[in-house]
């Protein structure tokens, strides 16, 4: 079964297959991205589970990482040199 990103709230565990499938890697990429401990993962059983919520956190994590990088390099396009950190997520809040 293939879960949907909109869907990891309610779908509980899944096997290294489907998260690979969400994450739109590959299995192998999926493994190092555990044993790196970027994607925690249901210890106690076998075969390896991953819980949804996780997941989804994992994904989040990482697009908020990207809006920062790409926020960043906009700043440093427009020659901001000195940033306000408050200041800058009270213009760019989602």
């Amino acid at each position: 079964r293939y879960v949907k990103y909109e869907e990891l709230e309610t779908t509980g565990v899944l096997s290294v297959n489907e998260a690979a499938h969400v994450l739109r890697i590959g299995r192998t990429r999926l493994y190092e991205l555990i044993k790196m401990g970027e994607i925690k993962t249901l210890k106690f059983l076998r075969p390896i589970r991953i819980s949804s919520r996780w997941l989804k956190s994992y994904i989040d994590d990482q697009a908020m990482l990207m809006k920062i990088q790409v926020r960043i390099k906009l700043l440093d396009f427009v020659g901001v040199r000195r940033i306000d950190v408050n200041a800058t997520f009270d213009v760019w809040s989602d």
